[in-house]
């Protein structure tokens, strides 16, 4: 019982672990490259996974930025922080422009650097800030 237990979860461990598998520059969707292209101008990508699964994609930029899209090809997650000093505030189309106003007025000195977008905007400042805005960019909450 208890080596049929084990071996149950090396399997279940095994097929959700290995559901992501890296695909070519020429199998990423136009329109991930055309968001990239647009919005990470100075940047190239490094590498690329697919869910097998969901069908989702992680995209990772040399800067050291990661975009996760699902499905449908559409930004789910935003994350890491570029090299250079480059931020993320300065590249996110997604983002509202009065949540990005708010930001630079509110928090001058911070970056952004995780944005995850579901039914609600969830912004995350270099000081451990938590913004969350709806989806026209007015303020819903402040973590501080």
């Amino acid at each position: 019982m208890k080596k049929t237990l084990i071996i149950a979860l090396f399997l279940a461990l095994s097929l959700h672990a290995g559901s992501k598998r890296p695909i070519s520059n020429s199998q990423i969707p136009k329109d991930i490259k055309v968001y990239v292209d647009k919005n990470f101008p100075d940047t190239k990508i490094v590498q690329a996974l697919k869910d097998k699964n969901s069908g989702e994609i992680k995209i990772i930029l040399k800067n050291g930025v990661k975009i996760d899209f699902g499905s449908d090809n559409q930004v789910v997650d935003i994350y890491g922080r570029g090299y250079g000093g480059k931020n993320l505030s300065q590249n996110l189309a997604k983002l509202p422009q009065t949540a990005k106003d708010y930001v630079k007025k509110e928090f001058p000195k911070s970056e952004i650097v995780d944005i995850d977008i579901d039914d609600k905007i969830e912004v995350e400042l270099d000081n451990g800030i938590e913004i969350d805005f709806d989806k026209d960019g007015n303020i819903l909450k402040v973590d501080r």
